[in-house]
């Protein structure tokens, strides 16, 4: 069995084509939003949705100018997230690291936050799609797709952390 690592060592991880393609897909749905934003602003009413109940229904109303604050904070975190996956040293890890799992144990810490930025920015656009369709439709409500989302997140960590403890 090797030795706990105590001080990580920075690491190149080598992208595979698989982290190719979670990049594109969080960029496509970030582009997505934006455009989304961009395409429907004109046609949205003075006042917006901006808050929903349990229930699905509207209970906060902004000028429409506050769908912006959706792209610019999605775009914010798809950066941080960005920036943050660089440094897979300085991440928690739920196992320790040693010698024999250090670049694998990066490597799908690296995957994990790829698929948060993914998800993260499908909960924006999600968001801002109920905001337009709300606007522009009396009868609309926010369903529950945004429970399965979320969800589904606790499923993949949970997922991760068993791969994670398999992979140890």
């Amino acid at each position: 069995m090797a030795e706990e690592i105590i001080d990580r060592p920075v690491l190149k991880i080598k992208w595979m084509m698989l982290d190719y393609v979670l990049e594109i897909i969080a960029t496509i749905i970030l582009i997505t939003t934006w455009y989304y934003a961009i395409d429907t602003y004109n046609s949205l009413p003075d006042k917006v949705a901006m808050h929903f109940n349990l229930n699905g229904e509207p209970d906060g109303y902004s000028h429409k100018s506050g769908i912006w604050a959706l792209p610019i904070v999605s775009a914010i975190l798809w950066l941080l997230l960005s920036i943050i996956n660089q440094f897979p040293h300085a991440f928690n890890f739920p196992y320790a690291l040693n010698s024999s799992n250090i670049e694998r144990q990066y490597k799908m810490a690296q995957r994990f936050m790829r698929i948060v930025k993914i998800w993260v920015c499908i909960i924006f656009l999600f968001a801002i799609h109920t905001t337009i369709q709300t606007s522009q439709n009396i009868n609309y409500r926010m369903n529950f797709d945004i429970l399965v989302l979320l969800a589904s997140i606790i499923i993949f960590m949970a997922v991760y952390l068993y791969i994670a403890k398999k992979n140890k």
